[in-house]
């Protein structure tokens, strides 16, 4: 009986995702995605290490920052039968933005953001459009372990810090 139950841990170890990315603290026993899933705000946004969070708030006014909701589902169902994951930006309460993303992590930890076909709903298009350029790419994903997420675009000097709410 010891035997089979030493078994079993050793196999939940050997299968679950290793520390995954550089600045997570230790391994987890759940995927990147089921760790990404939920609503997240900005922690912080910085550019060649300076923050630059409160500066962000004029390309998205009448919005600030800290009211951004970032959601990310598993998935979607959409009109022709494809399930895409969703990003979905918010703020008190109306859409601004409906993106969608993938993550990579068989060769490079990343995560890709970008405009979808598939979601067309949101209030404000001059936002709409800000949040798309800001936030559409290539993103290193730096952590993701428990409540936070560090990602760095890989064609920018970027740094942007999330918080699960």
């Amino acid at each position: 009986m010891l035997i089979l139950f030493l078994s079993l841990m050793g196999l939940v170890f050997i299968t679950c995702e290793k520390k995954r990315y550089p600045e997570d603290e230790h391994q987890s026993l759940f995927s990147s995605y089921k760790r990404i899933r939920g609503n997240w705000t900005i922690q912080k946004l910085l550019y060649n290490g300076v923050d630059v969070t409160e500066a962000f708030n004029d390309s998205i006014y009448p919005y600030k920052t800290c009211e951004l909701n970032f959601e990310f589902k598993k998935w979607v169902k959409v009109y022709d039968g494809k399930k895409p994951r969703m990003l979905s930006v918010s703020a008190n309460g109306s859409i601004l933005v409906n993106l969608e993303y993938a993550i990579e992590i068989s060769q490079r930890n990343l995560i890709g953001i970008g405009e979808s076909s598939y979601f067309q709903e949101t209030t404000n298009p001059s936002v709409e459009k800000q949040l798309k350029n800001s936030f559409s790419g290539f993103y290193d994903i730096m952590k993701l372990y428990k409540d936070e997420l560090h990602i760095k675009p890989e064609s920018s000097k970027y740094e942007i810090y999330f918080k699960k709410k």
